[in-house]
């Protein structure tokens, strides 16, 4: 997924780095948070299993994976994230630089302007034939 945090609004997640340090472990989601604002977006659309969840974990931040300093840092700094994130207990996915985190801006929708805390992209995935 792709989140645009606005001006001035935090990204609204409480965060443990586990699994030696890769991946950042979403413990909680703070209320008037981006995150926050694209869940209730996410529960009052058609697809409420995008919502972001306690219990999720994120392995990718913009260019940075596995590396949860450097996934920290990117949410902190940066204003448009790019977010790779694994929903339950089996094993990690193996990111290369090969493969596609997000698709390319230009293939990115779903853009809410009146979003007062974030602007959501929602990326569509098209094949290749």
């Amino acid at each position: 997924m792709t989140l645009r945090k606005a001006d001035q609004t935090e990204l609204g997640l409480n965060v443990s780095p586990i699994e030696n340090n890769k991946v950042l472990y979403i413990e909680g989601i703070r209320p008037e948070g981006a995150v926050d604002a694209w869940n209730r977006q996410c529960a009052g659309s058609a697809q409420p299993e995008k919502s972001i969840l306690p219990g999720d974990k994120i392995v990718s931040v913009n260019s940075e994976q596995y590396n949860a300093d450097k996934m920290l840092e990117e949410c902190k700094d940066r204003q448009l994230l790019k977010l790779v994130i694994v929903r339950g207990d089996g094993p990690l996915p193996e990111l290369t630089s090969s493969t596609p985190a997000v698709s390319s801006p230009s293939k990115l929708t779903g853009l809410r302007a009146d979003a007062s805390e974030f602007v959501p992209r929602i990326s569509a995935q098209v094949s290749e034939p």
